[in-house]
């Protein structure tokens, strides 16, 4: 069953969340599509994400993402680009963690944020 949706804050609007077949990005993507956005549920977790994007077939749109690969945002801003000919909003809500372990960002997750980063900003040069 589709949620209906809720408000108009962001009607036309295209956007991209990361992390979003489950928890908090599944929460924002969600919200995003009630308030009328066209949003891209990008995750590693293809049978999540995939259901669901299939609550919401009007608003949401999985796309298989691993936020550390430059192919995959390539791939993934593509396919906003040519199907909506725009992306809004990114929000970068993927992550990893390691059970029981305090970590500090390593320079791998900290040149990934700062290529995402560089991405999203060449992206919303296009058009």
């Amino acid at each position: 069953m589709a949620a209906a949706a809720v408000g108009t804050r962001m009607a036309g609007k295209v956007a991209i969340v990361t992390g979003a077949a489950s928890g908090f990005g599944a929460a924002i993507a969600k919200r995003f599509a009630q308030e009328g956005a066209k949003v891209c549920v990008a995750d590693l977790n293809e049978s999540a994400g995939r259901e669901f994007a299939s609550s919401m077939p009007d608003s949401l749109y999985f796309h298989r993402l691993n936020v550390t690969q430059r192919k995959d945002w390539d791939s993934v801003v593509e396919k906003m680009y040519s199907d909506y000919g725009k992306i809004d909003c990114l929000v970068n809500n993927a992550g990893t963690t390691y059970s029981n372990k305090a970590r500090c960002p390593g320079a791998s997750n900290i040149s990934a944020i700062n290529e995402l980063t560089h991405l999203a900003h060449v992206g919303s040069d296009r058009g």
